[in-house]
């Protein structure tokens, strides 16, 4: 699952164009003749679908955000769904149960002769 960005990724993709560390795609290499003219990615710099719908920047952007690149365009107050998904924890309860743990000590182990 994908994070949410703080801003749009064509927004992001505006601030980010000109850096050495952005990984381009090469160019869609379907027939461009059925492409939609309509609809243009600036990511891909062609024609078929809008840059706000393309996974590929998605996912460019996120693995720029895995290395470190910037966290700013990261939601930070948004819990994930992994989070929401738990259970709240329970109090721990300290009160003895009336079981009884024995504990052997000394021996070999321990580096004494046992008795």
């Amino acid at each position: 699952m994908q994070r949410r960005f703080a801003v749009a990724p064509e927004q992001i993709l505006a601030e980010i164009r000109d850096e050495p560390y952005v990984r381009w795609p090469q160019r869609m290499h379907s027939d461009p003749r059925r492409h939609n003219q309509e609809k243009y990615c600036r990511f891909h710099r062609d024609h078929d679908h809008d840059t706000s719908e393309c996974r590929q920047l998605k996912d460019e952007i996120e693995s720029l955000i895995k290395r470190g690149y910037f966290g700013r365009f990261v939601r930070r107050n948004e819990v994930s769904p992994r989070c929401r998904e738990r259970t709240p924890e329970q109090p721990i309860n300290n009160e003895p149960n009336g079981q009884e743990i024995n504990v052997i000590m000394g021996g070999f182990g321990a580096g004494r002769e046992s008795t």
